[in-house]
């Protein structure tokens, strides 16, 4: 029989018993991933493989750990599970590659949009009626990524990184909609395991001649970002919403992730938010906590 490391086991039940940490953890984990992927000297598509790699393994481990089944035969029927691993690697090609296009707060507050793409495409989805609210709320973010990119000014400053992090943003507002019903069907731990799978697995050819030239520093910080900023950080995010509304865990998330992200890149990277992309910033954010809060409050009235 397969026991749990006791130290492992240990560290686990402090944080399944304080939620809220969890979840800061989490979101400061995200938020870490942004920085990794502009100091790794590596291109979007090769960071990407390394991240869905490593992640896959260690939630492999996660599985074995807590005894969760792979029904892998069932992946052979399951097109829309196999499409969402596809489409998780071209998020996180997009997401990175608005990092390394721009900078690291461009790419975090661009990819914080999803929310507002997740309320619009819900009323496509799922026909439900336009709220005004969200229409306001995608107006304002539209203002605020005009200033990010400079074109309010009559410049086109991070342009390309700009249109990449909407890219990203929007591709997992797709990516949520679907794992809502991929986690009622196959659940949250093996879906994740899923995804990352074949999004490795389908980016393997194009990376593979590249993989020897890989740094040993560079192999390390993939290790970092698919096992922790990935697998770790999903983990410990799904398992708070045990104890946690899950409005209060997608507010925190939603609205620190690029603040996290921020403050690290300026520590680490020494890279300074301007002006413009604070302000931005700001409105996307305040757009992007209003749409969340608004949207849970309609779903438990």
């Amino acid at each position: 029989m397969t026991h749990e490391p006791s130290g492992l086991k240990h560290v686990y039940s402090v944080l399944s018993a304080a939620p809220l940490l969890s979840v800061h953890i989490a979101t400061l984990l995200f938020g870490l991933a942004g920085v990794l992927g502009a100091a790794i000297g590596l291109g979007a598509v090769e960071v990407t493989f390394g991240r869905t790699l490593f992640a896959s393994l260690a939630l492999l481990f996660v599985c074995r750990v807590t005894h969760t089944a792979l029904p892998v035969s069932k992946l052979r029927r399951d097109w829309l599970l196999l499409f969402s691993g596809v489409l998780l690697a071209l998020h996180w090609i997009a997401f990175f590659a608005s990092i390394q296009l721009s900078t690291v707060a461009i790419g975090l507050v661009m990819f914080s949009t999803c929310p507002v793409f997740v309320a619009l495409l819900e009323s496509v989805f799922f026909k439900e009626k336009w709220r005004i609210t969200n229409i306001v709320a995608a107006l304002l973010v539209f203002i605020g990524v005009l200033i990010i990119s400079g074109v309010s000014s009559g410049e086109f400053t991070y342009i390309r990184g700009v249109l990449c992090g909407f890219a990203s943003g929007f591709s997992f507002a797709i990516l949520q909609l679907l794992n809502r019903r991929l986690t009622n069907t196959h659940g949250a731990l093996f879906t994740a395991t899923t995804q990352n799978t074949v999004s490795a697995v389908v980016l393997l050819p194009i990376v593979f001649f590249s993989l020897n030239r890989f740094a040993p520093g560079q192999w390390m910080m993939l290790v970092v970002l698919g096992v922790f900023c990935t697998a770790l950080a999903q983990t410990l995010f799904i398992d708070s919403l045990k104890r946690l509304s899950v409005s209060t865990a997608s507010i925190i998330a939603a609205g620190l992730e690029p603040v996290y992200g921020i403050v690290l890149a300026l520590l680490l990277l020494s890279q300074k938010p301007s002006p413009g992309v604070i302000t931005g910033g700001l409105i996307i954010l305040a757009s992007v906590l209003f749409v969340t809060v608004q949207s849970h409050a309609a779903k438990q009235a």
